[in-house]
């Protein structure tokens, strides 16, 4: 914002600094534009992209692009570390590219009023207005490494993401860091594309990956796996919510008579959220967007905490790491280093380095398979569980194709 005249500037492409504000500006322009060759390049990498079933009739149109720009957060490089760092936030952004080649940068923020309204400890996790800026503010900015993956639309889901950003940026959206920040803002923009991915961590699984990799123990490592599966088990007794399919009689009886433990300690959880700004939340604006009926669904609350039934349900945080570990097995993934500010909307042949941010290297191979395995069970209860409340709600609804490459899956219908 000019100090002097008071107009607010946005970086487009390429004319340079505009007179238009990223947030509440009701225009929707492009950050930038590709030429047809670099439009037919990228729609020729798009094509990779495993799952979607594209044909003739049914051709690619747009392209979604979800970018992360993994950073060093913790200066001293030390093993005792390693966990904190690869689970440190990271910003999520997305483009949409139209046919044309325009492509729209954006991610979710907020303005500078609303940010005064979250500052402090007593107030982070207070839920304020939010919206869709345009341009996203990590575009220009130096980093370590940016991922961006591409994904492609067809006519029918690009439509459906371009009007629900379009109505986003009009009614603004509810944000808090915890729920439904940036990394939620890019999963729903996901499921409108038909790629749908869980990306929601529990408290146990949040706080146990912060500790280091379990291989510069050597002399305790097979206690301290036994340990760490061990806690992961009660953790699915005491913390996570009940599932009806795929479990046995025996599991019922123990989840029932844990029931008591597992309330008690939501409570405990959440009365320490609350110690950060949980149940608070700014004045919400008249008809603000809602939608619940995706996975990532983005809801019209006035806080994380706002019954007292909230304070008995199970903390699940919004993380940026499933979706960069996601990143990390797609085949339109590009990974770009930092030399002069630049977009990197095009491929490159350099892919992401395999020893970056992998979640399972930091531990031994038995280790490793074990939580590979339980990630995949975990996956696979939550699809099923789905795909039953779909044949209950529409009966004869084609199920949604699971892909256990990718730990997502994708709808038939693109």
């Amino acid at each position: 914002r000019s100090k002097e005249t008071g107009l607010f500037w946005n970086y487009l492409l390429p004319k340079g600094l505009t007179p238009i504000d990223r947030y509440s500006s009701e225009q929707t322009l492009p950050t930038t534009q590709l030429s047809p060759s670099e439009m037919e390049k990228l729609l020729s990498h798009v094509k990779q992209f495993e799952g979607l079933p594209f044909t003739e009739e049914n051709p690619v149109v747009g392209v979604l692009q979800i970018v992360t720009n993994p950073r060093k957060v913790i200066k001293p490089n030390s093993f005792l570390f390693d966990g904190l760092e690869s689970e440190s936030p990271v910003h999520v952004g997305f483009r949409i590219i139209d046919e044309k080649g325009n492509v729209y940068s954006s991610g979710f923020t907020f303005t500078h009023k609303e940010e005064m309204l979250h500052l402090g400890v007593t107030r982070r996790l207070a839920t304020i207005n939010g919206v869709p800026d345009m341009t996203d503010f990590e575009e220009f900015r130096p980093h370590e490494g940016r991922r961006v993956t591409s994904i492609p639309m067809s006519q029918v889901a690009f439509d459906r993401v371009m009007t629900a950003w379009i109505q986003m940026r009009k009614q603004g959206v509810r944000y808090n860091l915890w729920s439904q920040n940036c990394a939620n803002m890019a999963s729903y923009m996901m499921d409108l594309a038909n790629v749908h991915i869980d990306h929601g961590l529990s408290a146990y699984r949040m706080v146990s990956s912060f500790f280091p990799s379990t291989t510069s123990f050597p002399c305790f490592q097979r206690m301290i796996e036994k340990i760490m599966l061990l806690s992961h088990k009660l953790s699915e007794l005491t913390l996570l919510p009940s599932i009806e399919e795929d479990i046995t009689l025996t599991s019922r009886a123990v989840k029932l008579l844990l029931t008591p433990l597992r309330l008690t300690t939501n409570l405990f959880l959440n009365l320490i959220l609350m110690g950060f700004g949980a149940h608070k939340g700014s004045p919400m604006k008249e008809n603000m967007y809602e939608d619940s009926s995706k996975q990532n669904a983005l809801r019209k609350r006035f806080a994380i905490i706002s019954s007292p039934k909230d304070l008995f349900s199970t903390p699940t945080i919004y993380h940026s790491g499933p979706i960069i570990s996601w990143q990390d097995r797609q085949q339109t993934t590009c990974f770009y280093k930092y030399s002069t500010p630049s977009m990197n909307v095009l491929p490159v042949a350099a892919t992401v380095p395999s020893a970056h941010r992998r979640p399972y290297e930091r531990f031994s191979p038995k280790m490793a398979a074990m939580r590979r395995r339980i990630a995949l069970v975990d996956a696979r209860r939550h699809f099923f569980h789905t795909l039953g409340k779909t044949f209950k709600a529409k009966k004869g609804h084609k199920s949604s194709s699971y892909l256990h490459k990718t730990n997502s899956y994708v709808s038939p219908d693109c």
